[in-house]
């Protein structure tokens, strides 16, 4: 009820659309894992709205779920406005695929997630919940149950509460700067932009979670010869970089990440003992 009079134009069958995603989109960020982050959380809340906007053609319909399954990772509350967002976006490809192209969705979907990570980690996690929880701590310490029970159902419900808003506003947002956008023929210079972005986060994201570092010292005369530091010295983070290129490449062969992983481990542990790295 909420929503429908904070959002007025949407219609009642959008409405019953967008409480169901609502519903389901609670649950997403529990099918997190290491090799495509909340995706598989993703496909699940959109899953019946995908397969409902490309009934009649499966080419699509498997290329949508593609797109969707590739990583993504971002503040489980706080990413409720992408979801909305990139909802109404592969509506609106369902009626115009040559206006919204999939690189589109994909690019947006990718350049939302780091910002959004780290306003809602920060706001939500250290914020909302470090208040919320001394408020009700005092409480279970006195030997209130009241305590547990207020924390479960004020934290749980104001994130359910912010979420719900965000979906709403992220599928209106949507429509209205994607209708905005095709009039007025702005969408390639926006497209271009958003890659941009997304090519900026994928390099913060290697950066951030790829380490990989030589602990090789020659022994040249006497003399001790650092190879990290000579690498570093010429370009920072280069291994991870190359590293990075090189399962980018094993995965494009369709080679097994399983395979992917216990090779790396593998060569690690050969490398750990010839003292390596």
């Amino acid at each position: 009820m909420i929503n429908e009079k904070l959002f007025p134009s949407v219609t009642p069958e959008e409405n019953k659309k967008l409480k169901r995603l609502c519903r389901r989109q609670n649950m997403w960020s529990m099918a997190w894992e290491q090799v495509s982050g909340q995706a598989k959380g993703i496909v699940y809340t959109l899953s019946p709205f995908l397969e409902e906007i490309y009934e009649d053609d499966q080419e699509e319909l498997i290329s949508a779920y593609e797109r969707h399954f590739k990583y993504f990772n971002t503040s489980p509350t706080l990413g409720s406005f992408i979801i909305g967002l990139i909802y109404a976006m592969e509506k609106q490809r369902g009626k115009d695929r040559e206006n919204m192209s999939a690189s589109t969705i994909s690019d947006i979907r990718v350049s939302l997630c780091g910002p959004l990570a780290g306003i809602g980690d920060s706001l939500i996690q250290n914020v909302f919940k470090v208040i919320i929880a001394g408020l009700t701590m005092t409480m279970a310490a006195q030997g209130n149950i009241l305590g547990p029970i207020l924390f479960v159902l004020v934290y749980g419900f104001l994130q359910i509460g912010i979420m719900n808003y965000l979906t709403y506003l992220g599928y209106t947002t949507g429509t209205s700067v994607m209708d905005k956008l095709l009039h007025g023929g702005l969408l390639s210079s926006v497209t271009k932009s958003v890659t941009i972005v997304g090519l900026f986060m994928v390099g913060a994201l290697t950066a951030a979670m790829v380490s990989f570092r030589f602990n090789w010292i020659i022994d040249a005369g006497g003399a001790t010869v650092n190879i990290q530091e000579i690498i570093d010295k010429i370009f920072p983070g280069l291994l991870a970089i190359v590293l990075t290129f090189i399962v980018s490449a094993l995965l494009k062969k369709r080679v097994k990440v399983s395979y992917i992983v216990y090779g790396i481990m593998v060569i690690c542990l050969v490398f750990a003992f010839l003292g390596i790295v």
